[in-house]
């Protein structure tokens, strides 16, 4: 074989019709050929087995080396923010975050976010801990979260303080660091590092404050009960829920008049109205005076409504947050008359001599009692007979001098006429038989809240 070929160098690379007759020729052409594509196919197979441990090593730093970088400057670039955050179910050190949450986040691809720990920090200083939980990040798309968290407090002293500051400041932010687990693919990227500040609008101190309604028709003859329905605004998208029961001490001019108590409150965005209820027990009854006249003759009185120290609130993890707040409103004064009505019964008339007459006027008043019929208002009066017309039949006369006759007068029609006097009396001949009296009447009613009011209505 070869037949003049010293290698297959020197067999030409096209056969001509001449040589493909040459057997000899032909073999050696054939068994280069075959040699040739030996070569290549060898050449072909070593390039791929490159190609595929070249991609197997890129593929494994982009998972545990360029993988994680970019997923960590992805979760850098994730801005959180909150449609709604509700504080509900509290313990002493923990309670639980209802958020409508959305997460400003762009994956190239769908991943999950594992269920992770969560720092939470206030000014620098850490205050709980939030479990993350398992999130599916669609591609290209931000994410919605509508779920109840549990914010576990390991800090309760800084918790206190970015509460305060959550009810009583416009605004608050708290951070958020941790670690995140994510699977992308199937490929698990472990220990992302995450750290967002997330900004709140605050409840402001609440302080649209004002008191829409005040009453004190449900007195007892033992207490006077004073009800007052309030109202606040929440400018801010945190509700709390429940707050519970508040305990308010009400002052007027710097001194306390009353304790009174809202039950199960919950503060949600928007308006916010609950009832308070308690009883008057004033630490200066002459300031209190002030105040029930002012109210009985319709004057608007300013007061000041203050969380009762260490009774805050029924929950004991709030009780700090409403600590030293002020609530001040004005309390409208009651538009009735104490003096409803006034009828004269019956007039007698004696005449003494040729120049005078005696008129015995009988009254029937109707009074307003500011503290409601419930209370059972009575006086306590003693009637002593009048030195020197103790009877008109004059040898009785000493018979009764310096006698006391003491009783309690029930109800409220008649106790609060103090006294009446006849201002003029005329007398107009209608027939033979008849006379038409017309009489001028100036009484004085004493005020139904106590002699402490120092004040009276006079009328005429």
């Amino acid at each position: 074989m070869m037949d003049g070929y010293s290698d297959y160098t020197s067999l030409p690379n096209v056969i001509s019709s001449e040589q493909k007759h040459d057997p000899d020729l032909m073999e050696d052409y054939l068994h280069y050929k075959s040699q040739q594509t030996k070569r290549t196919k060898l050449k072909v197979a070593i390039g791929l087995t490159i190609v595929i441990v070249l991609l197997l090593v890129l593929s494994l730093v982009g998972i545990f080396v360029v993988a994680p970088k970019v997923a960590s400057g992805i979760m850098a670039e994730a801005d959180i923010s909150f449609g709604r955050v509700v504080l509900s179910s509290p313990t002493d050190n923990s309670l639980y975050l209802s958020a409508e949450a959305y997460m400003d986040v762009s994956l190239p691809i769908q991943a999950k976010i594992k269920k992770s720990t969560i720092n939470v920090y206030y000014k620098d200083k850490k205050l709980g801990e939030i479990i993350f939980p398992t999130t599916v990040l669609k591609a290209n798309q931000d994410i919605k979260l509508d779920r109840d968290i549990r914010l576990e407090i390991t800090d309760i002293t800084i918790f206190e303080k970015f509460g305060k500051d959550m009810i009583q400041q416009e605004s608050v932010s708290w951070d958020l660091s941790g670690n995140l687990n994510i699977e992308a693919l199937g490929i698990p990227v472990n220990n992302i590092p995450f750290e967002n500040s997330v900004d709140l609008i605050g409840l402001d101190g609440l302080s649209n404050f004002s008191i829409v309604s005040f009453d004190m028709t449900e007195s007892t003859p033992q207490q006077i009960i004073i009800m007052a329905t309030a109202e606040m605004y929440n400018p801010s998208i945190i509700s709390i829920d429940p707050l519970g029961d508040l305990t308010f001490e009400i002052f007027f001019k710097d001194t306390r008049i009353a304790t009174a108590v809202a039950l199960a409150v919950t503060i949600s965005p928007g308006e916010n109205v609950f009832v308070m209820e308690g009883v008057l027990d004033p630490d200066d009854f002459d300031i209190t005076g002030e105040l029930l006249s002012q109210y009985s003759n319709g004057i608007s009185t300013h007061v000041i409504a203050r969380p009762k120290d260490g009774k805050e609130s029924s929950i004991g993890i709030y009780s700090p947050l409403l600590r030293g707040m002020e609530f001040e409103a004005d309390i409208d004064g009651i538009d009735k008359d104490l003096l409803q009505s006034m009828e004269i019964l019956e007039i007698d008339i004696i005449p003494l001599n040729d120049d005078q007459v005696e008129v015995i006027v009988g009254v029937e008043a109707t009074i307003f009692n500011p503290l409601g019929s419930a209370a059972g208002i009575s006086t306590h009066v003693i009637a002593r007979p009048k030195d020197g017309k103790e009877s008109s039949i004059g040898i009785y006369s000493p018979l009764l001098r310096g006698m006391e006759f003491e009783a309690d007068i029930d109800g409220i029609d008649k106790d609060l006429l103090q006294s009446m006097e006849i201002l003029e009396i005329d007398i107009i001949p209608l027939n033979d038989d008849q006379v038409e009296v017309i009489v001028g009447v100036e009484a004085t009613i004493f005020n139904p809240l106590g002699s402490a009011a120092g004040i009276s209505t006079h009328v005429i």
